[in-house]
């Protein structure tokens, strides 16, 4: 039966050259960071571009709004030379 660490931890300790090697390995793969750094960057750039939309789409609706009541208050001359 292989040795295990003492306690409820079932690690076994055959081939601890093992561990050590894949440890090294998973610290030397670059691939998981690389793909986190894209998804922290991916992430930035949608969140910049919402609040950009936010920003816009505000201001376009007040200045629609103001655009309307000025149009709603003119008032079109209808004795104009063309219809005397």
């Amino acid at each position: 039966m292989p040795k295990t660490h003492r306690g409820t931890c079932n690690l076994k300790m055959e081939r601890p050259h093992e561990t050590v090697q894949t440890t090294r390995k998973f610290h030397n793969e670059e691939d998981g960071a690389v793909t986190v750094d894209w998804v922290v960057l991916t992430a930035a750039v949608v969140g910049l571009a919402a609040a950009a939309l936010a920003t816009i789409r505000s201001n376009t609706e007040a200045t629609a709004t103001k655009i309307g009541t000025y149009m709603g208050g003119v008032e079109v001359p209808t004795n104009t030379p063309a219809t005397q």
